[in-house]
């Protein structure tokens, strides 16, 4: 299963992946600048980023239904991890506002 690491940038959220297809840790950063996280439009556009970033980041093919699960819990990992980090952020944007 993959597992997802989250560390905060000034810039973006940083993921890091251990894919199956690669055996190794992959980091993809998601760009946030100019994104206002109290902005719910923003926010929206944040969330379609990191979407895309973990989809990208969990696909490695589908040769069967065993890479289909997998990949689909590598996804589920990733966005709720994301989804967590992104809350503690937007939290801190609301609050510094």
């Amino acid at each position: 299963m993959t597992k997802f690491l989250f560390s905060a940038l000034a810039a973006g959220l940083a993921l890091s992946a251990a894919t199956p297809a690669f055996s190794k840790e992959v980091r993809i950063t998601v760009d946030l600048d100019g994104i206002d996280l109290t902005d719910p439009m923003d926010l929206q556009l944040a969330h379609e980023r990191i979407e895309q970033a973990v989809e990208r980041a969990c696909y490695y093919g589908t040769k069967g239904i065993a890479d289909r699960i997998a990949m689909e819990a590598c996804s589920k990992d990733g966005m709720d991890k994301a989804m967590s980090e992104l809350e503690v952020r937007t939290n801190m944007a609301v609050s510094d506002s």
